[in-house]
């Protein structure tokens, strides 16, 4: 029923600190999403009198770099299809009955977007937990690919069970990319994800973990 599935997400949530959730996003919508990349990249980049080279042109877009790139990842968020996206990823956490399993009657879904171009290391974020971001106490991350992820093409690795350790002292040497020592978790299993265009990974904000690198030419 979608009660006893709403409650081993939350079981699953409480033992391992994370949760895998297929289909949260169905494959029209990852097509429109491709298409309007696509069609917003092209158009930016003739306005500014640049001809594409890349595999991707968003890919030569994201490189103008600057404050350019800093208003494009605010502009993507509000973007019609992904307005979209979260509306449909709402709905099926609220016929899972995940909603009501955690009694949260006035629940707020907050989107944003993610891009990591080949060979940009930059961006990339260490083991690191999510509590100083997110936005209440009792909030869920919930992390969607909207293209197939793999080591190789480029994940997320967790640390399951790590939120049991409670709010870990990040490093701090590099203020831009605080961490969690390895001696702290390497007692845990680290999980690299390997997910589906369109599955998520629900999970506890107090969970270890990272950015993996992809290895080929398209986008994360």
């Amino acid at each position: 029923t979608m009660r006893s599935s709403a409650a081993k997400v939350v079981g699953d949530l409480q033992s391992h600190g994370y949760s895998i959730l297929r289909d949260l996003v169905d494959s029209d919508l990852l097509d429109r999403f491709e298409r309007t990349m696509e069609t917003l990249a092209t158009a930016q980049l003739a306005t500014k009198g640049i001809t594409a080279t890349a595999s991707e042109p968003l890919i030569d877009l994201l490189q103008i770099g600057g404050t350019y790139r800093g208003a494009l990842f605010n502009m993507f968020k509000h973007l019609r299809i992904v307005q979209e996206m979260s509306h449909q990823v709402a709905g099926h956490l609220d016929l899972l009955g995940f909603f009501d399993c955690l009694s949260q009657s006035v629940p707020m879904i907050w989107p944003s977007l993610r891009v990591d171009l080949p060979g940009e290391k930059t961006y990339l974020l260490p083991m690191h937990q999510d509590y100083a971001s997110t936005k209440c106490h009792n909030a869920w991350r919930l992390w969607i690919p909207l293209r197939e992820v793999k080591a190789d093409t480029g994940t997320m690795a967790i640390v399951s069970g790590s939120h049991k350790l409670g709010h870990l002292q990040h490093d701090t040497s590099d203020p831009n990319l605080p961490h969690v020592p390895k001696s702290r978790y390497e007692h845990l299993s680290t999980k690299t994800l390997e997910l589906k265009a369109g599955d998520g990974v629900l999970f506890d904000p107090l969970l270890l973990h990272t950015s993996v690198a992809g290895q080929g030419l398209r986008i994360k």
